[in-house]
């Protein structure tokens, strides 16, 4: 019953956010956790690209679900500059077929190469919603290699996002104050966030829940007119 519901829960939200996605209001968010999505719009290369206006490499992070990159064969690598050496918490990929045989690498330089991420970690899923991949590693570059997919001459990825798990709870871990116990430290302080929709310019836009992106956990959801 719990695992229904929790099901029930997610369609009906991600619904209601639909719905004010196309009415151009703003999402408010309190969450323990948010999820930092660092690819978006970042400049992407790739070894080959089937055709490069229908299915450009520079599709796979502009937020567009409609679009997507597709190689003109595999084995294919994409590459996203993310501009700045962050710490990356996850990968999700939204893709048109099952991925058997992959790899996800980080570099500083684009030269140097540490592996984060590879089937042994699963194999990623064509499905309505990300596959997410929890990984460990920094860097700049991040590289996503793919050697095995079902139906190859038709794969393609629609969203490829480089996510940083961010902390939003404060505790008294500085030491300030007397009289702190283990309790009050690890007390929920909600951070509420903002994401105005323009919908002109954000077109088939979708504001992820759980593990499909933004956030990993969320005790109140609210919206407001702009």
């Amino acid at each position: 019953k719990s695992y229904m519901y929790g099901k029930i829960k997610k369609i009906i939200c991600i619904f209601i956010c639909l719905i004010h996605l196309l009415s151009g209001t703003s999402l408010v968010l309190a969450s323990d956790e948010i999820s930092i999505n660092y690819s978006n719009l970042k400049p992407v290369v790739a070894t080959s690209t089937k055709d490069e206006t229908v299915f450009n490499c520079s599709f796979i992070n502009d937020g567009n679900l409609l679009s997507r990159w597709e190689p003109q064969n595999l084995p294919a690598s994409v590459t996203v500059d993310l501009e700045t050496v962050v710490d990356i918490d996850e990968i999700c990929i939204f893709t048109t077929e099952q991925i058997n045989q992959y790899s996800v690498s980080v570099s500083n330089d684009g030269e140097s190469w540490t592996a984060i991420a590879s089937e042994e970690q699963g194999i990623i899923e064509a499905q309505d919603f990300a596959s997410s991949i929890e990984v460990q590693g920094q860097g700049r570059y991040v590289k996503l290699e793919i050697t095995e997919a079902d139906n190859a001459d038709k794969f393609g990825i629609y969203e490829l996002e480089v996510r940083h798990i961010q902390q939003t709870n404060q505790s008294d871990a500085d030491g300030e104050g007397e009289g702190s116990s283990s309790e009050s430290s690890n007390e929920l302080i909600p951070l509420y966030k903002t994401y105005p929709v323009d919908v002109s310019e954000n077109r088939n836009k979708i504001i992820h829940l759980n593990n499909l992106g933004i956030i990993s956990s969320f005790e109140d959801l609210s919206f407001r007119p702009n």
